[in-house]
């Protein structure tokens, strides 16, 4: 079993490794230092969902070592689940490395898909430093 922050992004709901986060809090409260150096990723316009609440912003760890910040609508808290909970999908259309299965548990009536959050900086950017090549 591993752990796993759920995020919203727009209607959907995403699974991030919690092991790769660092913190999560609201947009608003996130320091100056923290937004200097960093690099943000706003999932919500990546996935072209309107953005209307201020939000939340997630530090993620890169494989390389580095730290984005992914903002997404909400966080909804932790679930723990299985390898066997995970149905793998091939990459689909532009943003497919992003997300890479879909758990057999659902949230709200609805599927939840894992997201490869340490992937979003190479996506946004296009960087193959923040590309991570499992897909385990």
């Amino acid at each position: 079993m591993s752990l796993f922050l759920q995020a919203a992004v727009g209607g959907s709901r995403y699974l991030l490794d919690a092991a790769r986060i660092i913190e999560v809090r609201p947009v608003a409260d996130a320091a100056p230092e923290q937004r200097d150096g960093l690099h943000w990723v706003d999932l919500r316009a990546m996935f072209g969902a309107e953005a209307t609440m201020p939000g939340y912003c997630v530090l993620i760890t890169q494989t390389g070592g580095g730290v984005v910040a992914l903002l997404v609508d909400a966080v909804d808290g932790l679930v723990e689940i299985g390898r066997s909970d995970w149905r793998r999908l091939p990459p689909i259309g532009p943003l497919g490395e992003l997300i890479d299965a879909v758990s057999t548990r659902v949230a709200e009536d609805r599927p939840m898909l894992r997201l490869r959050g340490e992937r979003a900086l190479a996506a946004a950017f296009g960087r193959d430093d923040a590309a991570d090549t499992d897909r385990g």
